[in-house]
């Protein structure tokens, strides 16, 4: 004991676990933020209302019939979603989620879960809150009677189970939820459309470079114009894209009309990043450029620079056409984007569907494809009906090339007719709520107004 005091008397002295405890607190810049969190559940919840996945599906890993190896999701995810699908007012989803939690419960480490202030009880009473509001009485008086057995002294939770014992005698009759009548969702989870009248495959050979390598040409619609050209690009070339545009990345933007500002979109409109490429950075954005040119037999003068964009878990763009609605001279010198050339840079192994919801297109992303489809009708008015939605990445992710065509060097290849009748405008748009704003005003980025 004489020797051996000393030594309890300096490990008494120390400060147990300050290393630990200060190496966990280096680690805080990294750990991710609320905006963080929060994007995260917008991502899973467009990913579930959209596919319509089932929650108990989704946590064993399997993802519209596919299973994929997955770290396991236990009460604590579940808790926190259902929390979020309950103040978006999706109780049906809501009430799944809270069940599953439920279950998942006794074959969890309580007293973590308690540390994270998910208890049993908190979980059944924003359960009774879903049930009762959605309408299913009988249900949320069977969980209140649950919660009042763990806290007997809870008045509001007496009066709760008094008002539910006569609310629980009357017919069900849900509450009908809130529905979203944005376009992808009604267009992304339905089965690929049949092969439509005019559709045909054959290889192009219409210049003397094409002729020597021509291109395999699928025409999906003569009118509007959508083709898809296959294997336009190699494995090599795409991969040099993307590694070219790696160090430029940065999150998407919008242009608010409403400020004249540009903005982070945290709304979930565009959820990618994006980067622009100079013509001549490169000798492959120099051999695209006239791949599109041979192609289309359009003039790329004056045409943007070459625009990728990289979508992650749930990446999607919303429904929108990339002809302006509000261009005038001053801000379109060169004209407007009279067609887009859009090229797959990776295959995607589930959902990165592009989608014409007015032509009944779907198009599945393929590597080294490429996909034009003009955006104006032969006076340079829009051409709404290629109104179109890029669908949410379910796995995997998906990098795309885009290269807008502007208007007036194409004036002696695509001259309006003196007698061309326009097309009427359309009646759909504004029953799908789309905005027509996302103007593209600027070279440097995507620029639309906010969808509310």
């Amino acid at each position: 004991m004489h020797q051996d005091w000393p030594k309890w008397l300096k490990l008494m002295a120390k400060k147990l676990g300050a290393k630990q405890i200060a190496s966990a607190q280096s680690l805080h810049p990294l750990l991710p933020t609320e905006t963080d969190l929060s994007e995260a559940l917008l991502a899973i919840y467009r990913l579930q209302t959209t596919y319509k996945l089932k929650a108990k599906d989704m946590v064993a890993g399997i993802l519209k019939g596919k299973y994929y190896s997955h770290d396991k999701w236990g009460v604590i995810e579940c808790s926190m979603l259902g929390l979020f699908y309950f103040y978006k007012e999706r109780y049906t989803y809501a009430i799944d989620w809270l069940k599953l939690a439920l279950k998942l419960y006794k074959h969890s480490n309580a007293k973590l879960i308690k540390i994270m202030d998910w208890t049993f009880v908190a979980i059944l009473e924003i359960l009774v809150e879903a049930t009762r509001i959605s309408g299913r009485y009988k249900a949320a008086y069977i969980y209140a009677n649950r919660t009042l057995a763990r806290k007997p002294n809870d008045d509001y939770m007496k009066r709760q189970v008094e008002q539910l014992k006569e609310l629980s005698q009357l017919p069900l009759v849900p509450n009908v939820e809130r529905n979203s009548n944005k376009l992808y969702k009604k267009f992304c989870n339905r089965p690929y459309p049949p092969i439509v009248k005019g559709v045909s495959c054959h290889y192009l050979r219409s210049t003397p470079f094409l002729k020597l390598a021509p291109i395999k040409m699928e025409v999906l619609s003569q009118d509007p114009s959508i083709t898809y050209y296959h294997g336009l690009l190699s494995d090599v070339e795409a991969s040099t894209l993307k590694n070219l545009s790696r160090p430029l990345l940065h999150r998407a933007e919008f242009f608010d009309f409403k400020t004249n500002l540009y903005a982070m979109d945290y709304y979930g409109q565009r959820t990618c990043k994006t980067a622009r490429l100079d013509d001549h950075v490169h000798e492959v954005t120099e051999a695209l450029n006239q791949r599109v040119s041979h192609v289309t037999g359009l003039l790329l003068t004056d045409s943007e620079k070459l625009q990728i964009i990289n979508y992650g878990m749930s990446g999607h763009i919303h429904e929108h056409i990339d002809a302006s609605k509000r261009s005038s001279e001053g801000e379109w010198e060169t004209g407007d984007r009279t067609a887009t050339a859009l090229a797959y840079l990776t295959d995607v192994e589930q959902g990165g569907e592009t989608v014409f919801p007015l032509l009944n297109i779907t198009v599945v992303p393929r590597k080294g494809s490429v996909m034009v489809f003009y955006n104006l009708q032969l006076n340079s008015q829009a051409d709404e009906r290629t109104l179109h939605v890029s669908c949410p990445i379910i796995f995997g992710d998906k990098w795309i090339a885009t290269k807008w065509i502007r208007d007036k060097a194409q004036m002696f290849i695509r001259p309006c007719p003196i007698h061309f009748k326009p097309l009427p405008k359309s009646d759909l748009l504004p029953e799908m709520e789309v905005t027509n704003d996302l103007d593209f005003i600027r070279e440097e980025d995507y620029a639309g107004s906010l969808m509310k």
